[in-house]
């Protein structure tokens, strides 16, 4: 199991996508992984660790998507993300690239905080 969820790094089994405001704040996560109970472990690591309370994002998207044909998945592949993010005042930001190596599908789950709920409402 990785330890250094934070530093960004080629990863083979998981990668967070994180949208932040100017002033740090994390505001959306985007958890890509192998499987759903990884995706899950990965995000409750990384709200541990960025030291955010779990009860203060709510789940509005999760399940597998389909890669085939991808090699990878980072910043730069995720232009649509990006973009969305810009316009909602965030900056999209990654633990690392993953590479999906020759894998079919793959599990996301995405969360947002309840404030950016409040605000896209």
């Amino acid at each position: 199991m990785e330890t250094d969820l934070l530093t960004p790094k080629e990863r083979y089994n998981g990668v967070v996508f994180i949208g932040v405001r100017r002033n740090g704040m994390v505001e959306f996560i985007k958890v890509y992984a192998e499987s759903e109970e990884l995706a899950k472990d990965i995000l409750e690591r990384f709200l541990y660790e960025k030291g955010i309370h779990p009860g203060d994002f709510v789940v509005v998207d999760k399940g597998y998507e389909n890669v085939e044909g991808k090699e990878i998945i980072s910043t730069r592949t995720e232009n649509e993300l990006s973009s969305f993010l810009a316009r909602l005042g965030l900056r999209l930001l990654s633990n690392g690239v993953l590479y999906l190596q020759g894998k079919k599908e793959i599990y996301q789950i995405t969360s947002i905080s309840e404030d950016l709920l409040k605000e896209i409402r």
